[in-house]
């Protein structure tokens, strides 16, 4: 039988390759890097295991895990898989990992809507799955068995699902808790398992109210009390996106300034950037409606029924159906259509980038958003006082003095 190396002899080693060091136990050299690995046969399969670089275990602490690992073998265990099952047991289950990565990614969002959404798409669909287990053990095979059962049914959910496994595993990667591939990634992995969302799912867009049936629209809001109509009637005022304007509070009001306005903060804007909105005076005498005398200015202008919650976008959704035909499918974004379509039939072109500033969409290329150094204010009070007057019937044929504009 070979003799064991001594120090000096193992210290002599250059040569790259796998040397026997002693019973069991080898040097590797490779690319500069010098490891210990330890060679053995479990149920007559030749496996080989690593102990770690030479320049943190000495010859001494390599032959003593050597003759630890014999000692497994002798009890007709596996070494590797014993010491393997270990460190799953220190590792982060996958439950864990989804709450450190919701916790870092939350600062960057606009709003505590989405920390909610995450937590509950992986509380419901992917925790009773993966949740209690070491999140270097998912694999592809537990992604399919969560979102194959509704992706075909909530094709949106899903892939909505899908990515945010993809974020909290790539986490999981980052710190340290698996390594590898990601097996929630589309193209490598499950694209090959599951079917393009886009050949299961027909896209669905906001339906807007027709820009004729809008005065009618506005008419049987305004006549309504509840908070969720009024809400409605506010939106199709300003434009805005619900929760812009669903979330205002007292204090971003300027009701009393020669142009009212409200100033949305930029952690409510979808482009994060503050957002001025001229208020039309029809605007401006529904806010005051809401006003009580004990309204504090941290107060929501739209408060629903619970204390401190703004109104629900369902509500508001169900207030502004309830004032159309039987089963239609208008929403408050698709108001921001028909506020375009408006802009696009009845004004001058040149209105067109005020009506896009009011939207709040960034206006041409970067280039442009460079050198145009103004959110077009003055345009927009305009704009918007004349999209009041057609609402509320003052200039009905829609054209609200735009032939004059391009004279």
């Amino acid at each position: 039988m070979p003799k064991d190396l001594t120090v000096a002899q193992v210290s002599a080693l250059k040569k790259e390759g796998t040397h026997r060091v002693s019973h069991s136990l080898y040097l590797q050299i490779r690319g500069g890097s010098r490891s210990w690995l330890f060679r053995y046969r479990f149920r007559k399969k030749p496996l080989w295991m690593s102990f770690g670089p030479t320049d943190l275990l000495t010859l001494t602490e390599a032959r003593n895990r050597a003759i630890g690992a014999r000692k497994i073998l002798l009890d007709g265990r596996d070494p590797r898989a014993e010491r393997d099952a270990e460190r799953r047991v220190s590792s982060m289950t996958f439950a864990q990992c989804a709450e450190a990565c919701i916790e870092a990614l939350a600062p960057q969002w606009s709003n505590a809507q989405h920390a909610y959404q995450w937590r509950q798409t992986v509380k419901q669909y992917a925790n009773p799955v993966i949740g209690h287990l070491p999140v270097d053990q998912v694999d592809a095979n537990h992604l399919v068995k969560i979102l194959e059962p509704i992706w075909t049914t909530k094709t949106e959910t899903a892939t909505r699902l899908r990515e945010r496994l993809e974020r909290i595993l790539d986490w999981a990667t980052s710190a340290g808790f698996r390594s590898g591939d990601n097996p929630a990634r589309w193209k490598s992995s499950l694209s090959h398992r599951l079917p393009k969302p886009s050949k299961v799912q027909r896209v669905r867009h906001h339906v807007p109210v027709p820009v004729a049936d809008a005065p009618a629209v506005y008419a049987a809001l305004a006549s309504k009390d509840k908070i969720s109509a009024k809400v409605a009637q506010f939106v199709i005022l300003t434009v805005l996106r619900f929760s812009e304007a669903a979330k205002a509070t007292w204090q971003e009001f300027d009701l009393d300034a020669e142009v009212p306005t409200l100033l949305i903060p930029k952690e409510r804007m979808k482009a994060r950037v503050p957002h001025r909105v001229p208020l039309s005076p029809e605007a401006v005498a529904l806010v005051k409606s809401l006003r009580r005398e004990k309204s504090k200015p941290t107060d929501l202008v739209f408060e629903g029924q619970a204390r401190g919650r703004w109104v629900s976008d369902t509500a508001v959704r169900k207030a502004l159906r309830g004032v159309g035909p039987k089963d239609n499918l208008w929403d408050t974004h698709g108001l921001r259509a028909t506020f375009r379509t408006w802009v696009a039939e009845h004004r001058s072109k040149d209105d067109a980038d005020a009506a896009e500033a009011a939207l709040a969409h960034k206006l041409g290329d970067s280039v442009t958003v460079a050198y145009l150094q103004s959110d077009l204010f003055q345009r927009r009070v305009k704009l918007m006082a004349d999209w009041a007057d057609y609402l509320s019937g003052t200039s009905l044929d829609g054209h609200a003095e735009a032939d004059s504009a391009e004279d």
